[in-house]
Parts: C-alpha cells; sequence; structure tokens
C-alpha cells in the first residue's frame, strides 16, 4: 500500500518542478509550431509532464497494436489510487508545452492520432468525465487560468468544449464529435481552431478520421491574459476520478502550425 504522506510529497515534488520552469513564448520553424513523431524517444520540445503516478508518462517501443508510423508512441497512465479530490496534481497525467504558444485571433491547424484500448484498464466506458486533450493558457503571472479548449469523454461520448468568459469561473459550450468512440484502432483527429478572447471570430473544426463532426464559429473562446497565448496539454486528467482503477491511451505523430495542412 502506497502510504499518503508518501504519495503527497512525491506528486508535490512533480508539480513544482514542472510548474516552476521558465515559460516563454516561442514559435518552432515552419511549417510546424509542434511536431512530434517519438522516433527518438523524447519529444523535441522542452515539456512539462504533470505526473498523476510513476509510470504516469512512457514513450514505448513497439506497441503489440502497432505503432500508427514507425515503432514508438507516447503512451499516458492514471492511477486512481494516487487521486485526491482537493489535489488538481493528483487529477492528471498530461504533457504540457508551455513553450510553444499559439498566438490570439489566428487560426490554429492541428493533426494527432490517439489509441482507445477498450480493455477495464484502458479506455472503456466510463461514467465519470475527463478531458483527453487541452488548450489552456496558464502563466505564473495569471494563476488559476482555466482551459481554453478541450476535447472532453463520458461514457464513450466525445465532445469538443471551448471555454470563454471569466479565466477562473468560465462559461463552456460543448460540441458532440461521436456519442461512439473508436476503440483498438488508431484514430486521426484534425482541428481548425481560432481563440478570440474578447470579439466573435473565435472557430473549431474537428475531423475524425478525415469526416467533418463539428463546424462552429462566430464566437468568443480563450482565456486568460492578452500576453501569453494558449499551449497544448496531450494526455489524462480525471478531474472526477474513474470507475476504474486505470485509465490508459496512446498518441502518435503530434503536429500543429499556422499554416492548413
Amino acid at each position: 500500500m502506497i502510504k499518503r504522506a508518501s504519495k503527497q510529497r512525491f506528486l508535490s515534488m512533480l508539480f513544482v518542478c514542472a510548474m516552476s520552469s521558465t515559460l516563454l513564448t516561442s514559435v518552432h520553424a515552419d511549417p510546424y509550431n509542434l511536431y512530434e513523431t517519438f522516433e527518438d524517444q523524447t519529444w523535441d520540445y522542452t515539456s512539462e509532464p504533470q505526473k498523476n503516478n510513476p509510470y504516469a508518462l512512457n514513450i514505448i517501443n513497439n506497441p503489440t497494436f502497432g505503432a500508427y508510423e514507425g515503432s514508438r508512441v507516447q503512451r499516458f497512465q492514471w492511477d486512481r489510487v494516487w487521486y485526491d479530490a482537493s489535489d488538481r496534481a493528483t487529477k492528471g497525467s498530461e504533457i504540457a508545452q508551455p513553450q510553444v504558444r499559439a498566438a490570439w485571433n489566428q487560426d490554429i491547424w492541428e493533426e494527432f492520432y490517439f489509441y482507445f484500448p477498450s480493455s477495464s484498464d484502458g479506455m472503456s466506458n466510463d461514467s465519470k468525465g475527463m478531458i483527453i486533450k487541452q488548450w489552456i493558457a496558464w502563466h505564473p503571472s495569471i494563476p488559476n487560468t482555466n482551459k481554453s479548449f478541450a476535447f472532453t469523454l463520458q461514457n464513450g461520448v466525445l465532445k469538443a468544449q471551448r471555454a470563454y468568459g471569466d479565466r477562473v469561473n468560465p462559461s463552456y459550450q460543448d460540441y458532440t464529435i461521436t456519442s461512439n468512440i473508436p476503440k483498438d484502432q488508431w484514430v486521426k483527429f484534425k482541428l481548425n481552431l481560432r481563440f478570440d478572447r474578447t470579439g466573435s471570430s473565435g472557430k473549431i473544426k474537428v475531423w475524425m478520421n478525415d469526416s467533418l463532426k463539428v463546424d462552429v464559429s462566430g464566437f468568443s473562446m480563450g482565456v486568460g491574459s492578452p500576453d501569453y497565448g494558449p499551449y497544448t496539454k496531450y494526455g489524462i486528467y480525471a478531474h472526477s476520478s474513474s470507475d476504474f482503477t486505470k485509465r490508459v491511451f496512446f498518441a502518435d505523430k503530434i503536429k500543429w502550425s499556422y499554416n492548413a495542412f
């Protein structure tokens, strides 16, 4: 059994180390601001791991179901035994990219591949909702900033969620991508987003396996400081715990750009 005090020390250390690194606004060389295939067994950009457990984030070689491309994939694991409803650090097993921020009021194109195992220790349908991917404009100068956009998953229903209004207690609007997320296969997602904090040029377009599922625009989207745009986070944020002791999924070939592709 894991002792409570030990868990708290471990999680506090991880969270402080992750959040204390210098956060910069930077842009990678064209045509992509972020491009990850994991073939070199690491993220090519300065990333911030946010771990719910010691095994939360691993790049694995030759998974039994096969990588989407190449041989390596990112594995995300969340464990319920570490969960504490009062401690944000225990709720997420995520990789954040705060040093590669997007600009407000500019179109963003993003693509990634997710693999959801159907097993009970994978991503079988769960009555507790969770986030599996998001954009957030958090910065040390603006603590308590909430997410700007997310993929939410509950009972197999995948939704795109926009946030707007107050940065601490924003309003949300959900758009269903699918009522039955495909499992035991690689699923391709492509997004065209535009974050507009105060105007009405916000945009969300989501394709799943090349089929357009969400196409909405003409609203505000995004919360945070006008000086610091949103950045990506991939992985599990189980804000309400889970019906299961473990949640696991995989990612491959992640990229985003200001240029359409």
